[in-house]
């Protein structure tokens, strides 16, 4: 084992976890073919321009013993929704500990989202969709019939419903946390929330009046999770940790421990051990220790929300 995993590991036994932890956030892809949203970012990052296969990650769980991970999408899904969904299956291999995959979606399809979640549906391991909210498109796609169309074709498939916003725009935030509201009032569906909404105020640990709204909203329908998980990825590589911490003390606070999911949005939040360390150096830092939250963002409700315990 690395020194540095070696660390990881011990941290995590510290913060109580007794359990196989589970990420439910990780990409993967071949450097031939990157993901749409990582090509254009390859000039600041030329770590990204590789591939992060099968392989990598099996190191990663046979150090740190875990129990598998969630492989996510990462592409524009009017592209690559269906393709991509079946590389990844590909490049996550035979390893069991690859639990599931999170294709892509897209919510202005309205009852068209039929077809494409039929065709989901027949590759193994589809856990859920994801619909990343298009910046530059503001407010109007969450409020819609199509978008609530589709959310209940996706409801009745049986997959879950990611979504992934930036809060840089309270009127998306608003729309997303009614449409979350509303879609879970009709079909009681639990949905996750991603990289706890790409929170504003990172870079002075403040939170901003607007994103704690939206969180206290969304934590409030009791149906929503979210990963605490990408922080570091906009944070930078140094980042300070400590100055996530009160966005995770948020998190908890209006969505309640039984909620929180650890995710390490990996390879693109840097070094894999630093964002697990974000996350137990909270626990750690807060007490919470004492507890069994490490059990439960590690690996409890991970379990719960994907079904991966029978």
């Amino acid at each position: 084992m690395t020194s540095a995993l070696s660390h990881v590991k011990a941290r995590l036994g510290v913060a109580g976890l007794n359990r196989p932890m589970v990420d439910t956030h990780v990409h993967l892809w071949n450097e031939a073919d990157l993901p749409a949203v990582v090509a254009p970012a390859i000039g600041v990052r030329p770590d990204l321009a590789r591939d992060f296969r099968a392989d990598h990650f099996e190191r990663i769980a046979d150090e740190l013993g875990m129990g598998g991970f969630i492989v996510v999408q990462a592409r524009d899904p009017n592209d690559h929704g269906l393709r991509e969904a079946e590389r990844l299956n590909e490049l996550s291999g035979d390893d069991a500990r690859f639990l599931g995959v999170i294709a892509g979606v897209d919510l202005r399809m309205g009852d068209e989202v039929r077809s494409h979640l039929e065709q989901l549906r027949r590759l193994d391991g589809i856990k859920g969709v994801r619909m990343i909210a298009p910046e530059n498109e503001g407010v109007g796609i969450y409020g819609s019939r199509a978008a609530l169309a589709a959310a209940a074709h996706i409801g009745e498939s049986g997959l879950l419903l990611e979504l992934l916003l930036r809060s840089k725009n309270p009127g998306q935030m608003a729309e997303v946390a009614k449409f979350a509201q509303t879609v879970i009032h009709a079909h009681n569906k639990p949905m996750i929330l991603n990289h706890l909404g790409k929170p504003l105020g990172l870079s002075d640990g403040k939170p901003t009046s607007d994103w704690i709204d939206f969180m206290t909203t969304l934590g409030k329908t009791r149906r929503v999770y979210v990963k605490l998980s990408a922080l570091r990825g906009e944070m930078g590589k140094n980042a300070d940790r400590r100055l996530m911490f009160p966005f995770f003390d948020v998190a908890l606070q209006t969505f309640g421990p039984s909620m929180l999911l650890f995710g390490s949005d990996h390879p693109v939040s840097f070094d894999y051990g630093e964002c697990v360390l974000d996350v137990v150096e909270w626990i750690l830092d807060r007490g919470l220790h004492v507890g069994d939250i490490a059990n439960l963002i590690f690996a409890r409700n991970p379990a719960e929300v994907y079904q991966l315990e029978s």
